[in-house]
């Protein structure tokens, strides 16, 4: 009986052993179908979280929306476009530059419109300019001017120091744009 119970035990621990092969076979062959799965729940997840925070952005945005204040900006866009339209003066130009100028520190030694014959068939407005400053003067002085002005730019320029390079002269000309109406052409 002894010898039974012995060969029982033994084939019992062998049984026991494939069962046990089998179960960790199977446990790995579902982690590896499973975890393309879970990595792609996960990408689903994070993309809905971030639907979600965009979601809650719009809905921010939505409730701070004020339509008046963008009625109100778009008319003064018209306006400021109808301003744009309208050729300017010569004069004015020389105005704005002097206004400019002297915010600046800026001291405008000559100033005057070339003449027909000296624009040699170039358009627009070319201006005559001869500028006298320091250096922090005349850089600021041509920042202010180029945001007032995106659509003008200078040609022949010249930079001269005086002796002690305190003081700089620039010599050069400006184009200005002077944009027409389309209701002249």
């Amino acid at each position: 009986m002894k010898a039974e119970w012995e060969n029982w035990k033994v084939k019992a621990v062998q049984g026991q052993g494939l069962w046990l092969g089998l179960l960790l076979l199977g446990l790995a062959l579902l982690l590896l179908g499973v975890r393309p799965l879970w990595q792609s729940v996960l990408t689903k997840r994070e993309q809905a979280l971030q639907l979600e925070h965009r979601v809650e952005r719009l809905r921010q945005f939505a409730t701070h929306w004020d339509g008046e204040a963008v009625q109100e900006e778009k008319r003064l866009l018209t306006a400021n476009a109808r301003k744009l339209e309208k050729p300017r003066l010569r004069e004015a130009w020389l105005d704005e530059l002097e206004r400019t100028a002297d915010r600046c520190q800026v001291q405008c030694l000559q100033l005057a419109p070339l003449t027909e014959k000296k624009q040699k068939g170039k358009d627009g407005e070319w201006l005559e300019v001869t500028l006298e400053g320091n250096y922090v003067q005349l850089l600021t002085f041509f920042r202010q001017w180029e945001q007032a002005h995106p659509g003008s730019w200078t040609e022949n320029g010249t930079l001269e120091a005086d002796d002690s390079g305190r003081k700089i002269r620039y010599n050069g000309k400006f184009h200005v744009v002077i944009k027409k109406s389309s209701k002249s052409r």
